[in-house]
């Protein structure tokens, strides 16, 4: 206490207690990543992106059933331009 009393700026700090700063410093840290915000839009556009997946598929299936289609056409001799029997 001696030491302290030869610097009266050290002593004075001592008796004002410590300063903002250093409480904030001694404060308990949340650890971890931190949370991502949220985007208000995101289960709208999941929902779009699963719609779009979706109708690919059947225009996948449509396009299948139409080659099918012509070629069977081609084999029992229906011209498809026309749409006459040859």
């Amino acid at each position: 206490m001696l030491r302290f009393l030869r610097f009266p700026v050290i002593a004075n700090k001592l008796a004002q207690g410590p300063s903002e700063g250093s409480l904030v410093a001694l404060s308990p840290k949340k650890r971890g990543a931190k949370p991502q915000a949220r985007n208000p839009l995101e289960p709208k556009v999941r929902e779009l992106e699963a719609k779009v997946t979706r109708l690919e598929k059947e225009l996948h299936k449509a396009h299948t059933i139409l080659d099918v289609q012509e070629k069977v056409a081609g084999l029992l001799g229906f011209d498809l331009g026309s749409g006459k029997n040859s």
